[in-house]
């Protein structure tokens, strides 16, 4: 009987061994996992209900920001569409281009004796997207080199876009004659005239 009672080393050192090496597990387990999952949990952590608080005031006023660009965006896009109707109008509107050269030329002391008004066939027969021009053919008489000239700018100038294309001059009649080109849309830009 007193054999056995007698305990060898290793089953008197086998319970120690087996706590202590499940207090390794739990130390490597605690370092490796629970630590860095405490570290995001506690204040300043990315898991902590503060700095994720934090994070969706900050999303949320980047995509207030983000809204309120967008809308920038949108109204700059009809001004812009605005600045195209008036440049390039849609339709000839021939009379408004009657009465703006009749205003020009009463600016600059130049008298307009006749003015034509045809649609240009080599730009009308084109695939370009609904841009048509017109040939204006003017003659003006009463003028001096810098009225016409200073005439011709106010035209290049004007809100509605107009090329001159040529202009002749015979000293005997003391007529210049204008040929100039103006552009017109066939296609709607897509708001409302």
């Amino acid at each position: 009987m007193a054999e056995k009672t007698k305990k060898t080393t290793s089953e008197i050192l086998e319970p120690f061994l087996i706590v202590g090496v499940f207090a390794i597990v739990i130390y490597f387990g605690y370092v490796l996992l629970f630590q860095q999952l405490l570290e995001q949990l506690l204040p300043g952590g990315t898991s902590n209900a503060e700095t994720l608080q934090q994070q969706l005031l900050d999303r949320k006023a980047y995509f207030t920001s983000l809204t309120r660009l967008e809308a920038l965006y949108q109204d700059s896009q009809k001004d812009t569409t605005k600045q195209i109707e008036v440049l390039v109008p849609a339709g000839q509107g021939i009379p408004q281009i009657f009465a703006s050269y009749e205003a020009l030329a009463g600016r600059f002391d130049v008298k307009i004796q006749s003015i034509d008004v045809v649609s240009d066939k080599k730009v009308s027969k084109s695939s370009n997207g609904g841009l048509q021009s017109l040939l204006v053919s003017m003659k003006v008489a009463n003028a001096d080199y810098t009225s016409v000239k200073d005439f011709l700018d106010a035209i290049e100038k004007n809100i509605r876009i107009a090329d001159v294309q040529s202009i002749s001059f015979d000293p005997r009649s003391r007529f210049i004659d204008i040929t100039l080109r103006s552009y017109y849309r066939t296609i709607s830009t897509g708001t409302k005239q």
